[in-house]
């Protein structure tokens, strides 16, 4: 199909405005959700729990409505339009991934637990898999890209929290009491090595 300058120009006009706004309401949630977080954690029988924050409690609504809302136009409403068929092809397919999302986040907002007490810390997975760490074990901490934190032993499976819980800043803090300053990088020290922690590099 034939495009003309001006309607490029227009197009490309809209389709940056649109990134912009997107990008201003990214920034303005992340900052809303940053003080909306509550740093203390909930404490039960000696632990401390993560738990869901701002950024589930409206995620999940968001997507839940949303969601409805395109299942809805997909069953009820339709297309009239001359590329119906491939208008409706991709509504479904927007259907089946925001159901996925909203499944996700459901899923892993009432499966996943962190917990700590004094002496170590838990993590339940979404396949109901528990990993255990004690502090004196910690070793090394980051971020992945998704923006979830993690820590882990020089060997051993991460523990990924995500910074958003309530509680997370505590649990932040726990980690840097314990966290060691006098070790090398945990990935490059062999697991069989015959050498001391201090000597791999």
């Amino acid at each position: 199909m034939f495009i003309d300058g001006a309607s490029l120009r227009e197009f490309i006009i809209k389709g940056l405005g649109i990134v912009a706004l997107g990008l201003t309401v990214q920034a303005l949630l992340y900052l809303l959700l940053r003080l909306a977080r509550r740093r203390r954690a909930q404490v039960h029988d000696g632990w401390h729990y993560l738990r869901p924050g701002a950024a589930i409690w409206i995620f999940l609504p968001v997507s839940l409505g949303f969601t409805g809302l395109l299942m809805y136009m997909y069953l009820f409403v339709g297309s009239a339009r001359a590329d119906a068929e491939t208008q409706m092809k991709v509504l479904f397919l927007l259907c089946l991934v925001f159901s996925l999302i909203t499944i996700h986040i459901a899923y892993t907002t009432a499966v996943e637990r962190v917990r700590w007490n004094e002496t170590h810390i838990e993590r339940r997975t979404l396949f109901f898999e528990t990993r255990s760490m004690g502090w004196h074990e910690l070793a090394r901490a980051g971020a992945e890209r998704s923006g979830y934190l993690w820590i882990a032993s020089f060997h051993g499976p991460k523990i990924r929290f995500s910074p958003y819980s309530n509680g997370a800043g505590e649990l932040i803090a726990k980690v840097g009491q314990h966290l060691p300053t006098d070790l090398p990088p945990a990935d490059y020290c062999p697991e069989s090595s015959k050498l001391k922690v201090s000597d791999c590099r």
